[in-house]
């Protein structure tokens, strides 16, 4: 059995450094697997993951929050070989629970705030 390839992208520090993000809708159509990233604070003023989907998102609009979402739970858990305990709500699991607050209807905006439940 292969490895399985991620593609992390870092919008933030893609921005820091190059001025423009990835070509997102690339990775998508390829069917690659991406995971979200914050790279580090050499290139970046934070290190939040939420920071990074409402760049992705104010860049991108018409993604489905449903997969980004994804992109910053299960299949980061998945890439670093921890899916089966974290990454989703499932029996047997033990992930944090965060609730955004100020959603609108599934669209993620600058006011959305993440708060730990759990």
């Amino acid at each position: 059995m292969g490895r399985s390839v991620y593609f992390c992208l870092c919008p933030k520090a893609n921005l820091y450094i190059e001025d423009r993000i990835p070509k997102i809708n690339n990775f998508i159509l390829g069917g690659q697997d991406i995971v979200i990233g914050t790279d580090s604070l050499a290139s970046n003023d934070t290190l939040d993951i939420l920071e990074e989907l409402k760049v992705i998102h104010q860049e991108y609009p018409e993604l489905d929050f449903n997969e980004t979402i994804k992109w910053a739970t299960l299949n980061g858990a998945k890439a670093l070989n921890l899916d089966s305990e974290l990454g989703s709500l499932e029996v047997g699991k033990r992930p944090g629970l965060l609730l955004l607050e100020g959603m609108d209807t599934f669209k993620l905006n600058p006011k959305v705030k993440v708060r730990r439940i759990r």
